[in-house]
């Protein structure tokens, strides 16, 4: 298992960290053709339903967007501030 591979099932196990299906969660995301953290924003609570139950896959997907909303703000905060350069 890669880096990538570790860092997509450590996200599963700490949104379903009691659940017997993370190994099928891991293999339905990589099957959607997921290969980082970064691809998850593209998943669909319709992508789980299939190894999910509904509450379930829709926890996994709050947490997706709250990560994709969290690389973002990392993102924008990164940016020099271009108005100071402005000036």
């Amino acid at each position: 298992m890669d880096d990538e591979d570790s860092g997509l099932a450590g996200f599963i196990g700490s949104v379903l960290p009691n659940s017997s299906t993370n190994e099928l969660v891991f293999e339905a995301l990589q099957t959607l053709g997921v290969e980082t953290l970064e691809d998850l924003k593209y998943v669909q609570e319709a992508d789980l339903v299939n190894v999910l139950r509904p509450a379930k896959a829709r926890k996994v997907i709050a947490r997706i967007k709250a990560l994709s909303e969290n690389y973002a703000m990392r993102f924008v905060t990164c940016l020099p501030d271009l108005n100071q350069k402005a000036l």
